[in-house]
């Protein structure tokens, strides 16, 4: 029965992080604090095929808005770098890294614009799990969760999944 009310509660609250207090039957909502988003391109020729910066930051606001019902409170874009770069020596990629805080909020049309090795992903992962950052990716489960926080083994098998198609497809 209590399961049955915790995701009709999540569905309504899509990106909004609750706790159940089972003795008090209280529910307590987790404020996320800023939302950034990110975008990156490596060319010319994949602005041109549908991952131009214009519409990742349209599938961001979007997402953000969505989910949070705000726009985002800033956008990094790496234009003209490699998605296998690790992402703290990008240019906006570690500009982005110095402004994050706990409880802050990364979003990215495509985990793809995010990351193109899987080492750089599960690093990117760990390091914000750690510091308790949500990351957000548009093209895995349509943003609904967070695939940084999550303690799903299903989502983190998925994402590892995505990570490597996204490498594979680099090759």
């Amino acid at each position: 029965m209590r399961k049955k009310v915790v995701r009709k509660i999540c569905k309504k609250h899509v990106g909004t992080k609750i706790k159940l207090n089972t003795r008090r039957k209280k529910m307590d909502k987790l404020q996320y604090e800023s939302i950034y988003g990110y975008c990156r391109v490596s060319s010319d020729e994949q602005a041109k095929h549908g991952t131009s910066l214009a519409e990742q930051k349209k599938t961001i606001t979007k997402m953000s808005m969505y989910l949070f019902e705000r726009e985002p409170d800033g956008f990094y874009v790496d234009d003209g770098i490699s998605g296998a770069l690790d992402f703290y020596k990008r240019p906006e990629g570690k500009k982005l890294q110095n402004v994050l805080e706990p409880n802050d909020v990364v979003l990215v049309a495509k985990l793809d614009r995010l990351i193109r090795r899987l080492s750089v992903l599960c690093s990117v992962r760990d390091a914000f799990n750690e510091t308790n950052i949500h990351l957000f990716a548009h093209d895995i489960l349509g943003g609904a969760e967070s695939i940084s926080t999550s303690n799903s083994p299903n989502v983190n098998m998925f994402v590892n999944m995505m990570g490597t198609f996204a490498e594979w497809d680099r090759e």
